[in-house]
Order: C-alpha cells, then sequence, then structure tokens
C-alpha cells in the first residue's frame, strides 16, 4: 500500500522515526503508529514521551502524562497506542476515537489505520 502522507514534512518524520527505532520492513503495528505521532505536529513534538528509542517500547502512562493535549491529538495518540499493541481501553471504539477529528487529522487517522491492517 502506498501511504498517503499528510505533506513532505510528515514523510520525512516518518522515516525518520524508523530509521531512529531500526523498525523491520513489514513490522505494520509500528509503521501505523508511527505514521500517526510523525503526522500530528503535536504528537510529533511528544514522541520521546510516547516512545522510547533505546528500548524499542512504549513508554508507561504516555497517555496521563500527556493528558493536557488538545482533543484530537489525544485521540489519535489513543488510536496510534491501540493500532501497535491493541491495548483494551473500554473508550476505545470507532466512533469515540473519529468523531469531531477535522478533515486533517480524519485523513491521518485512517490512512494510519490502512497501513496497519494492508
Amino acid at each position: 500500500m502506498k501511504c498517503l502522507f499528510c505533506d513532505e514534512k510528515h514523510e520525512q518524520r516518518f522515516y525518520a522515526m524508523l530509521a531512529q527505532d531500526k523498525t523491520c520492513s513489514g513490522d505494520r503495528e509500528r509503521e501505523s503508529m508511527f505514521f500517526i505521532l510523525s503526522g500530528n505536529q503535536e504528537l510529533y513534538e511528544h514522541r520521546s514521551l510516547i516512545y522510547n528509542y533505546q528500548t524499542h517500547r512504549l513508554r508507561q502512562n504516555s497517555l496521563n502524562k500527556l493528558d493536557y493535549m488538545c482533543s484530537s491529538s489525544k485521540k489519535l495518540l489513543r488510536l496510534s497506542l491501540h493500532l501497535y499493541n491493541s491495548c483494551n481501553l473500554s473508550e476505545l471504539t470507532p466512533y469515540s476515537l473519529l468523531n469531531n477529528l477535522d478533515s486533517e487529522n480524519l485523513n491521518l487517522a485512517l490512512n494510519g489505520m490502512l497501513l496497519r491492517f494492508s
């Protein structure tokens, strides 16, 4: 599947995150998470609070640490974490994650899901 990046900066940040993590080709879980994180400015700026590149793992309690973010960023973060490890959060429904996202963030979320499941 060809990724539908928001812009050139999104594409550059995505590939930089993959390179920094040394993500294996075909690791759809990480790719979809990095796709969403790199496409949202607020999430990208806080990527080191979300993911530890040295241990190749999510940081604990990143949702709680970033609770001050705007609602769209929080929804995208929840979605990216769910695509990465299928966490079982009761508030994760398609409606709750996609409702009220602006068109740019909705496209980012949908393309992240396509990347994960393609």
